[in-house]
């Protein structure tokens, strides 16, 4: 996934295909993972306007996601808080903010993401079709 070079940085050119992906991503994130989920065409044209408004306020950037999404999922894996706050974070207009928080829960088109937690947080972008992971790692205090 590329910005369009001709158009402003934020302008993303996403495939039909990939825009299937990340509603059906985007719809099972809104509901907790130990709560059922039934999808539905309401539910996923609803999530896939949602990823198109929200790739249309990311502002391409390396740096770290907000807190409040890193909370949300701390707190047994929480992702509908965490969806909540990326709503705020696109009502604010918050597009580096925004554009962290979907590259952290996979809703970027073609970013893969592994997280490495030490002493910083550091996320790194994979090629595309590699397998999102988390890799824990001890370090020395």
């Amino acid at each position: 996934m590329k910005p369009i070079p001709q158009k402003p940085v934020n302008t993303w050119q996403v495939n039909e295909v990939d825009m299937r992906g990340l509603a059906v991503r985007l719809d099972m994130l809104e509901t907790h993972y130990r709560q059922p989920k039934n999808l539905s065409a309401i539910t996923l044209n609803r999530a896939a306007r949602t990823v198109r408004r929200w790739l249309a306020k990311c502002i391409p950037n390396d740096g770290p996601p907000p807190v409040a999404v890193f909370e949300a999922l701390s707190d047994d894996l929480n992702t509908p808080l965490a969806i909540a706050e990326m709503h705020r974070l696109a009502k604010a207009d918050d597009g580096k903010g925004l554009f962290a928080a979907m590259k952290l829960m996979g809703l970027i088109p073609g970013e893969g993401i592994a997280v490495d937690y030490g002493s910083t947080l550091e996320i790194k972008t994979l090629p595309i079709g590699h397998i999102p992971l988390v890799q824990w790692e001890e370090t020395a205090n």
